[in-house]
């Protein structure tokens, strides 16, 4: 599937900006499910970009400047070719191999980062134990089957009933947020029960009837001994397949934000952003 795919953001700022340092978390990954080419990034104060890789290997995007504007737009523009697979085609381990492997010394150095609770994945421990375990009859892929379905089903997708800010533990209380809150969640009862799983953001297809298609999507990457890691949407309740476009994983928002920076300014500004993801004719 060939998909093109574009993002806007605009930011007006009442009183002139004099000096500002942005990053980008927009660009399409290189993986082996998707390859991207043409891949544009414009900005209306025309700095030059600089990029560079993160902690965990993935393009960002770095704008400075030390002249006054008031407003500052960005658009990115990529095609990316996502391969076709079947996300189900794995023998998943038993519990007990799975274990054996989750008790190493190495697998917890591998994969220490995605173990440990964020500020965003916390749960309070009587939060915990309101939710689903990993049974001891089950593999790990049984669980987060299980767990998928769970926090679908429970939980309400509904725009503006949260922010970038809004905790795992508070949208336990709301039961109603988007995508980030839905992966929030779905990371922190994993890490919970010793299950590495990481927060992925990136793009869907807009043609498909799937929720969270509007904006930048969230999903989960859940490592899966033995089989690796596999991406899973607690949003949509499905496994990801050649509809999503991978930008970036990390331990959760925060590493993934697709614009932050350093602003010289007083007064308040205003964000609108706009994103398109269309399959193109082959």
């Amino acid at each position: 599937m060939e998909l093109n795919i574009t993002y806007k953001a605009f930011n007006t700022y009442k009183e002139p900006v004099s000096e500002a340092i942005y990053e980008f978390i927009l660009l399409p990954a290189l993986n082996q499910h998707q390859i991207t080419y043409g891949v544009e990034l414009e900005n209306s104060i025309q700095k030059y970009p600089y990029k560079y890789k993160n902690l965990y290997g993935f393009d960002v995007v770095r704008i400075r400047t030390t002249e006054s504007f008031g407003e500052m737009n960005v658009v990115m523009n990529a095609n990316v070719f996502t391969k076709t697979f079947n996300p189900f085609d794995f023998m998943p381990p038993n519990r007990e191999t799975s274990n054996a492997i989750m008790s190493s010394i190495d697998y917890y150095i591998e994969n220490h980062l995605f173990l440990k609770q964020s500020p965003l994945t916390a749960l309070p421990i009587k939060k915990i134990e309101e939710f689903i375990k990993w049974e001891q009859k089950e593999s790990v892929f049984e669980f987060i089957l299980r767990l998928n379905l769970y926090l679908n089903s429970n939980f309400k997708y509904e725009k503006n009933a949260t922010t970038v800010k809004t905790s795992a533990s508070e949208f336990v209380e709301l039961k109603k947020g988007v995508c980030q809150d839905f992966a929030h969640l779905f990371v922190a009862i994993c890490r919970a029960n010793k299950i590495p799983a990481r927060y992925v953001s990136g793009y869907l297809n807009q043609d498909t009837n799937y929720t969270g298609t509007s904006m930048m999507h969230a999903w989960v990457e859940v490592n899966i001994p033995t089989v690796g890691w596999i991406g899973i949407d607690p949003t949509n309740n499905l496994l990801i397949d050649e509809n999503y476009v991978k930008v970036a994983h990390g331990c959760d928002y925060k590493d993934c934000s697709p614009i932050k920076g350093i602003l010289f300014t007083n007064g308040e500004n205003t964000s609108k952003y706009e994103v398109s993801v269309r399959q193109t004719q082959q």
